[in-house]
Formats: C-alpha cells, structure tokens, sequence
C-alpha cells in the first residue's frame, strides 16, 4: 500500500512503542499523527504546523509516548505534547482506558471505572466480591518457621 501523507515530501517518520501511533514529518513543516491500531488502515488523527521551517527528523520521547521531537529548517527544536490537542487526546485516554479494562478482565482484576470526562467503553464493575484468604505457605508444610537456638 502507499498513502499520500503530506503534500511536500516525507522526510521522517516514527513509531510510538508504547501506543499504536505513527507519526510523519515533512519539507511542508507539518507533523501527522496516524492511528495505526488497524493494520494496514492508518487513520489521519490530527495535524501540527511546527513552525520551525521543513522539518528533516523526528522522534517520540522514550520515556513520555505523548511527546515529540522535531528539528526543523530554522536551526530549531520543536516539541510537541501531543495531549494538547483535544482528538488526539481522546484518542490517548480512550486507548488506555481500553487497554486498561483488557488487562483488568485478562487478569480478573475489577474494571477500573472510566475518566470522568470520558463514557463507559465497558460495562460498570460488579459488586466486589470478599477477598479470599492468603493460602498457607507450602514451603513450611502451613507451619511457622522455627527460630534458631540463641547462643549464650
């Protein structure tokens, strides 16, 4: 497949290792950010004029999956919190709320309740059930260890 992504050329481009997120840089001075949870099916979120002139590199932060690097054309660095944006941030908050409910039913954890700004994706969580007691330790047969002797 080939997908037209800016209307000058591409001249970056990064993946987010944590979200399914891919974002374009281009000579037009504008970075793309594309939702890539479909495979094969990006899907254009939202567009950023960095304003420091074309853009030739690209990065998202290792440590905040939310932040981008740009060097652009005009001896600058650009940064982008790509929460700043109100379809991005959706997107994001929406995206882990979804994974965090996966988790929680993967693991029978209860379902965390959604933001509040946000509506339900999953059903409310059921009533919680008792904790169940912690089973006895199999290493000392469910008895105490024994203390050592003290020396006189």
């Amino acid at each position: 497949m080939v997908y037209r992504a800016h209307d000058a050329a591409t001249t970056a481009l990064t993946l987010n290792r944590r979200l399914p997120l891919l974002a374009t840089a281009s000579t037009d001075g504008v970075i793309k950010l594309w939702d890539m949870s479909e495979f094969n099916k990006p899907k254009l979120l939202v567009s950023k004029p960095m304003k420091v002139g074309p853009l030739f590199c690209m990065s998202f932060d290792v440590s905040n999956p939310y932040i981008i690097a740009a060097g652009g054309g005009q001896d600058v660095l650009a940064i982008w919190d790509i929460t700043e944006n109100a379809t991005a941030d959706k997107w994001v908050t929406a995206g882990e709320y979804a994974r965090a409910v996966a988790e929680a039913k993967a693991s029978g954890k209860p379902i965390p309740p959604p933001p509040a700004d946000r509506p339900a994706a999953a059903p409310a969580p059921a009533a919680a059930a008792k904790p169940k007691p912690p089973k006895k330790n199999s290493s000392f047969g469910g008895a105490k260890p024994k203390k050592p002797a003290s020396k006189k």
